[in-house]
């Protein structure tokens, strides 16, 4: 090498880890049950995740409540075990351990079935949807659907959510931020 060779410096700027989350609920109503699905959408920046921690409300405590994990949206959710952990108020803190260290966009979906009371053609029963919430940042949006209905309606309160259609002109909601439950 020559004596009149160049140098370079190099800055390393470490970045604390940075994650955004979108809540997505679908729910069907079929034989006095309301089959849900909440969809948890993660963006996770400069630093790798291996698990997340989710509070799970009380009411889905003892129903059977399902995790999996969907990698991107060309591949199949795989399931995930959730290891339970403490208790603050009317949650119980679950980590759920990933299938590798994530950077990136993935997906935690949530499966559970609610009970619904019978509904007579002229009543209208309130139904609580409880939701799952991340503890590593709030929800930047809450969404919810209604598809396969059975025949009944979904009301959600104007003031907290907003209605709008999808692509295919179906009556969706969507609220800012987190939301613990959805009062139908």
């Amino acid at each position: 090498l020559s004596a009149n060779t160049g140098q370079f410096q190099v800055r390393v700027m470490p970045q604390p880890r940075r994650v955004l989350t979108s809540s997505s609920v679908v729910a069907s109503y079929s034989d006095r049950q309301l089959q849900v699905t909440q969809q948890i959408d993660y963006q996770v920046s400069y630093a790798r995740v291996g698990s997340v921690k989710l509070m799970v409300p009380r009411p889905l405590q003892h129903e059977r409540v399902r995790f999996r994990l969907q990698a991107d949206s060309n591949s199949e959710p795989i399931p995930l075990g959730a290891r339970p952990g403490v208790e603050v108020g009317t949650q119980r803190q679950a980590e759920i351990q990933l299938d590798e260290d994530r950077l990136g966009t993935f997906r935690i979906l949530i499966d559970f079935n609610l009970p619904v009371p019978e509904v007579l053609a002229i009543t209208s029963v309130p139904v609580q949807v409880p939701l799952v919430q991340s503890t590593d940042t709030e929800f930047s949006s809450t969404r919810f659907e209604l598809v396969k209905s059975g025949g009944i309606q979904a009301v959600l309160p104007e003031g907290q959510w907003k209605s709008e259609l999808d692509i295919e002109n179906r009556p969706v909601w969507r609220a800012t931020g987190s939301k613990s439950q959805i009062d139908l």
